[in-house]
């Protein structure tokens, strides 16, 4: 009798587990249900939100461009990777209000010497288009930047053009990449060894499968560092084309206190006279000091500005002659000495010594 009783007593048993299993899942399923999200394949972590207030010199501006409908953010954690998209077109205002009407918010937008954050860190941004890959979740940090791929508007022309961004966006740009590397978020690195001038792209850039797309380097998280949105599989996109990646990096050793030597400038930049590696600060109307004197040697010495007037205080006289250079050197005219009005004065300081000689 006893034995018969221990198999009975033991199919109960199961059952009685089976079935409170079924009770207890529900319940279980329904309290993780808010910390889940289909896009994320996982469970929600409880990450930082972060609304940044100034990034070395420069305010940030808070201007939130919300998801439709004012849906809740989706939450990332930090992946080291971040992505560079142009605003083909300028004006900082023109490209914030361009993004909020359509929702494709980056985290920031620089350019007018301006940083605007539109999403906080710690939540998905949406600038790349929403594929089937879902390509926002695998970047961590995504800048728009005021300007034209390839420097100029005419597409046809000049998209393919090697290019550095103009002074009044390549200084904010530089700054907040520094700030966050600094803050161990993006690395001041190039995702892969693409090459600056773009050597290796093959055919048209803007489609779905160009040749860096098809290397499939973005997503893999071996690859951290900062990729051009052109480089975004299951994107049709040609931004950020032959940028000058180097002139960034190099800005933004200067804002860490690096050494912002660029190994792929020519090598007659090193017969440049003594002083012009002074001459690698930015530079705006208002500062003060040794290399804004520096600065306004320099263009005493090449007729911009009258002489004895090197007294170290960046003014209207000095942000009068900047503006001439720069309109002279076919430059930005925003007046401020950033990498590019540097390097030009470098050269036109080379020139007028007869440095050809």
């Amino acid at each position: 009798m006893a034995c018969g009783l221990i198999p009975l007593l033991t199919s109960y048993f199961c059952l009685s587990v089976f079935c409170f299993s079924f009770w207890l899942l529900p319940l279980v399923c329904d309290s993780l249900r808010p910390l889940y999200h289909p896009r994320m394949k996982g469970i929600l972590t409880n990450m930082p939100i972060n609304w940044l207030s100034n990034v070395f010199n420069f305010n940030v501006e808070r201007k939130e461009i919300t998801r439709p409908g004012n849906k809740p953010y989706i939450q990332m954690a930090p992946n080291g990777v971040g992505v560079l998209h142009t605003t083909e077109g300028f004006g900082a205002d023109g490209a914030w209000n361009t993004l909020n009407a359509k929702h494709s918010a980056p985290h920031f937008v620089v350019g007018d010497n301006r940083i605007i954050q539109c999403r906080p860190l710690g939540v998905q941004a949406a600038a790349l288009l929403d594929t089937p890959l879902h390509p926002n979740k695998d970047a961590y940090v995504q800048i728009e930047m005021c300007g034209f791929t390839g420097g100029d508007k005419d597409f046809a022309k000049h998209a393919m053009d090697q290019w550095s961004p103009m002074d009044s966006t390549l200084q904010p740009l530089a700054a907040l990449m520094a700030w966050l590397s600094l803050n161990s978020i993006i690395p001041l690195q190039r995702a892969f060894d693409w090459p600056d001038d773009a050597s290796d792209m093959q055919g048209i850039w803007a489609r779905a499968n160009n040749t860096r797309r098809l290397q499939n380097i973005y997503g893999n998280p071996q690859h951290k560092g900062w990729f051009y949105h052109m480089e975004v599989p299951g994107n049709n996109h040609y931004d950020c084309g032959a940028m000058r990646c180097a002139d960034v990096f190099a800005l933004a050793k200067t804002f860490l206190g690096q050494d912002a030597s660029q190994p792929d400038q020519p090598s007659n930049e090193e017969t440049l006279t003594p002083d012009a590696g002074a001459l690698t600060a930015i530079l705006r109307n208002g500062d003060r000091g040794d290399k804004v004197k520096q600065l306004q040697s320099r263009l005493i010495a090449l007729g911009f500005l009258a002489q004895g007037q090197d007294d170290g205080i960046f003014g209207p006289n000095t942000l009068d002659a900047v503006r001439k250079f720069q309109s002279s050197s076919g430059l930005n005219v925003d007046g401020v000495v950033g990498p590019a009005t540097n390097k030009a004065l470098g050269n036109a300081a080379q020139a007028s010594s007869g440095g050809g000689d």
